[in-house]
């Protein structure tokens, strides 16, 4: 899975402000370092439990924070590569400047462990992925070219933050994956029957069939989301990346000579190294604040809404 990340993020040349960029790498006989920026604002998980109220996101922030993250995956589908394994968890908030927690502000994709070439022919067999965000493909093991399931964990990402709940909920992992198949997500919410154009949005993404399911593209030329112009361009600060380097911190994780390599070669770069990550198989897909395997029954964010 380390590699994966690795060959991904080095053959998309990452260059969108949206994606945190791997820095450097470095290897020993049993370790893989993979260094990145600082992002300390948490993930979206995170963020959409900071807001006061235990309330789900408004549809103002919402759709300036999911414009953000469709940005960034058109830019891996563009580049020939899917993520497989969007969710909140693996998108990172920076908080703006003098801004509040609660208050929207720049995101960055994280995590490209199952990241793979886009293919129409021959199809991806692979399924793998998180449970509650998983396309009716994975469930059902059925051959997907890539970006069909991007956009329908896209779809459940939006469902998530303007509700504070899961699309499909399942007491087990057969009846979770039942409702997948069925795609049909409760849109009885007044969210989406004040507003039809994110409903459609959302019915879209969480098409059943694969070949009539919204592409990134289309996605982004969507009335909901081109709405207000540049939701983007309401962020406080235009800042790329905030990131700092902290010598302390890195200092008491990796001691010694691999420290100090860090610190001459990347010491006017603020880099911050993340890891390591053992050569070892891949463990299970994790999902939720507290890294535990996916559960049917996780599906809500928010204990209330």
């Amino acid at each position: 899975m380390i590699l994966g990340e690795i060959t991904a993020l080095l053959a998309m040349g990452v260059t969108h402000p949206r994606i945190c960029p791997l820095i450097d790498v470095f290897a020993t006989s049993t370790s893989i370092f993979l260094a990145f920026p600082l992002v300390s604002g948490g993930d979206l998980f995170e963020w959409l439990k900071s807001i006061p109220g235990n309330r789900p996101a408004t549809l103002a922030d919402a759709r300036i924070i999911f414009k953000q993250i469709v940005s960034a995956v058109q830019y891996c589908h563009e580049q020939g590569f899917c993520h497989r394994d969007l969710k909140l968890e693996n998108i990172l908030h920076v908080r703006n400047s003098g801004s509040q927690a609660h208050e929207p502000g720049q995101i960055r994709l994280i995590d490209f462990g199952f990241a793979t070439v886009i293919s129409e022919n021959p199809l991806h067999t692979h399924f793998l992925g998180s449970g509650t965000y998983a396309s009716p493909e994975m469930a059902q093991q059925i051959p997907y070219s890539g970006p069909d399931v991007d956009v329908w964990s896209l779809g459940v990402i939006l469902y998530v933050l303007v509700t504070g709940k899961f699309p499909f909920r399942g007491d087990t992992p057969r009846e979770l994956a039942q409702r997948i198949s069925a795609g049909v997500p409760a849109l009885n919410s007044t969210r989406f029957q004040s507003d039809p154009n994110l409903a459609d949005v959302v019915r879209r993404c969480l098409e059943v069939d694969r070949t009539k399911r919204a592409t990134v593209a289309q996605l982004l030329g969507h009335p909901w989301l081109v709405e207000g112009g540049d939701e983007t361009a309401r962020c406080k600060s235009h800042a790329v990346l905030a990131a700092e380097y902290a010598p302390a911190t890195v200092a008491a994780m990796f001691p010694g000579p691999l420290f100090a390599g860090i610190y001459l070669k990347h010491g006017s770069e603020r880099a911050v190294v993340v890891g390591p990550s053992e050569v070892a198989p891949a463990p299970a897909a994790k999902d939720a604040a507290g890294g535990a395997p996916v559960s049917a029954s996780a599906t809500s964010v928010l204990s209330a809404t």
